[in-house]
């Protein structure tokens, strides 16, 4: 079975508050390369480079699944 990804994700993974939690940065000196690094995971997820479960969208994804006619 195949998803098709209808629409990508509408919103960020995590915010750029999360982001500067996990990473303990207080300064808001790099916010435009954390904000820049987020995007860029959101965008390589939706289109499969990184996914934590292979095969599955983004959960923020709208697909459908398709059965293979084999």
């Amino acid at each position: 079975m195949a998803n098709i990804l209808l629409s990508g994700p509408t919103v960020e993974p995590i915010t750029l508050a999360e982001a500067k939690a996990h990473l303990r940065v207080d300064a808001s000196g790099e916010d435009s390369l954390i904000q820049s690094l987020i995007m860029a995971l959101r965008s390589s997820r939706s289109h499969g480079a990184i996914n934590a479960t292979p095969g599955r969208p983004h959960a923020c994804s709208s697909c459908r699944s398709v059965r293979s006619s084999r």
